[in-house]
């Protein structure tokens, strides 16, 4: 884990990263009662918000407006 030894201390150290949950979390999430939170309901929505290039599969958008990219930069 990288740590801020500068001026700033910790809050220096800046990554941005976009992860999901695994499908089976929001199928969880639906059995418990949020009916609209399944991995079928959620997985659209995903999908319109992500511009993702790389991974153009059934799984990921590849026009929407949240870019997603590999991370280029070592921290």
């Amino acid at each position: 884990m990288p740590q801020g030894r500068t001026l700033g201390g910790g809050s220096s150290v800046n990554g941005m990263i976009y992860i999901r949950g695994q499908a089976e979390d929001y199928e969880e999430w639906k059995k418990a009662g949020c009916t609209q939170w399944g991995w079928d309901d959620v997985l659209p929505v995903f999908k319109r918000s992500e511009c993702n290039r790389r991974l153009n599969t059934t799984l990921h958008g590849n026009d929407g407006p949240l870019v997603v990219s590999d991370n280029t930069h070592c921290h």
